[in-house]
């Protein structure tokens, strides 16, 4: 059997003969010893000048970022702590929109359940805890007693519930009726 090779075929195997011994000089050849190009050195300094110090903006400078809570989504104001604390010092009563809607007795963990008109959400409060300047003193399971500078306010659960009946029409009841 013989083997008949085409051009293209040898001139392949040329190729993969040359590539061999190419590489093979490179794998076996000797090193030649490579010295690094000198370069001159620099003889001024460069003047690099310190990092300034950075001093913050005063706190004043944040005070509408703080005014509004990046928790609320609607970004509203919150009311200084100070104004709700000043009204409860002078003996005023606790803010109109404050209502009751709920109260949670847990064996010695007592919490009302409180809700603001300025307020997205319901509040919770434990007893002992303080909201808009006023402590709650005491949580009863239908009422809670709040505190501040030796006035003593309460809030009924009842307040939230309407009437059954008008009191145009609990008066009519009460009233004796002419036909009798």
């Amino acid at each position: 059997m013989t083997l008949k090779f085409t051009r293209l075929q040898i001139a392949l195997i040329g190729l993969c003969v040359l590539l061999a011994l190419i590489l093979g000089y490179e794998l076996f050849a000797p090193l030649s010893d490579a010295a690094p190009a000198q370069t001159p050195l620099r003889t001024h300094v460069l003047a690099v000048a310190p990092p300034a110090i950075f001093t913050p903006p005063p706190p004043e400078t944040f005070a509408e970022i703080d005014e509004r809570s990046i928790f609320n989504p609607m970004r509203t104001r919150i009311a200084p702590s100070g104004i709700a604390a000043d009204n409860a010092e002078t003996g005023t009563s606790l803010p109109a929109d404050l209502s009751l809607v709920g109260i949670i007795l847990d064996g010695e963990r007592k919490m009302a359940l409180l809700k603001s008109a300025a307020a997205p959400a319901v509040v919770s409060v434990t007893e002992g805890g303080v909201i808009d300047g006023w402590r709650v003193s005491t949580v009863l399971r239908d009422r809670v007693v709040f505190m501040a500078a030796g006035v003593r306010q309460e809030l009924k659960l009842s307040d939230n519930k309407p009437n059954a009946t008008p009191p145009s029409a609990a008066a009519a009841a009460d009233k004796p009726s002419d036909d009798q």
